[in-house]
């Protein structure tokens, strides 16, 4: 599509990107259980992208997540808000629910 890339770089330099809200209005929210470091390379890999569609990152990680995979959290070109917990000590919904209340914390939207 001619003109396509054009428009993109012309409605972000507006705020908008067509119907739906500028990227840094975005907050990805997140839970983490990952002792291997499994996660690390692919969460390295995807930051650049993630930086251009989300303005944060919150994340509720287990304390046994490996340190690689907390490292390439942190690493993100985004702003990270981070909590952490025992493995077992809290349920997935109640995990889930505090990595939700940590991104309503962030500067988005």
């Amino acid at each position: 599509m001619p003109g396509f890339e054009d428009d993109v770089v012309a409605t972000r330099a507006a705020g908008t990107f067509g119907d739906h809200a500028a990227p840094e209005s975005v907050c990805l929210v997140a839970t983490c259980h990952d002792p291997l470091g499994g996660f690390a390379a692919g969460v390295g890999a995807a930051g650049p992208a993630l930086a251009e569609v989300f303005g944060a990152v919150a994340v509720n990680a287990t304390a046994e997540t490996h340190p690689a995979t907390i490292a390439a959290l942190r690493a993100l070109a985004v702003p990270l808000l981070l909590d952490e917990h025992a493995a077992g000590t809290i349920g997935i919904g109640t995990a889930r629910k505090n990595a939700l209340d940590r991104g309503l914390q962030s500067d988005c939207g």
